[in-house]
């Protein structure tokens, strides 16, 4: 694999910030891909270091964004902001996204068999953010939110799917889900 200048650069900044780390690892695996970020040797006990610069690496990396939302019209609604999104196939239709299982969302989407994916645009950048957030009433104060079959969605979205509950794996720190 060739590094580029801009890894060459970026390995460059990262060892100086780091130059006191004496015993030194081969670069982290994960699912057999190398994180790019991460390419640089680091030390044995790095696990930590490792998952804050990945996090670092993914909140400056521009990703589309979608709301995902899941309960019902009265109460036990929760909407939230994700980018770990993909469709997994198209015939049948199926689409994949990960949530933390510690997140409220997680809990509540498992005890729902529907949920809706919505696909916003630029000027959503508000209801984006306050998704993000943790304080649910004030997810549906804003936003054009409207109610199918119970299911909270954004009638001014670009797309919106509605999805019924597909079988759940749990790996590590997230659960995916799997929607058709």
């Amino acid at each position: 694999m060739k590094i580029t200048g801009q890894q060459r650069s970026l390995k460059r900044s990262w060892i100086s910030a780091n130059r006191n780390w004496r015993s030194y690892m081969p670069a982290p695996v994960i699912y057999g891909f190398n994180i790019e970020i991460l390419t640089m040797s680091l030390p044995e006990s790095s696990d930590v270091c490792v998952e804050t610069l990945l996090k670092n690496a993914m909140r400056n990396t521009c990703s589309s964004v979608y709301i995902v939302s899941a309960g019902t019209s009265r109460r036990n609604k929760n909407a939230i902001t994700i980018t770990s999104f993909t469709s997994v196939s198209i015939s049948p239709p199926i689409i994949l996204f990960c949530v933390n299982k510690k997140s409220r969302f997680s809990e509540l989407i498992m005890n729902h068999d529907r949920f809706s994916i919505n696909f916003i645009h630029n000027e959503q950048i508000g209801i984006a953010q306050l998704c993000s957030g943790s304080d649910t009433a004030i997810k549906f104060k804003s936003g054009n939110w409207k109610y199918k079959e119970g299911v909270p969605y954004l009638s001014d979205a670009n797309n919106v799917l509605f999805c019924s509950k597909f079988p759940w794996k749990n790996k590590g720190l997230i659960f995916w889900s799997v929607g058709k």
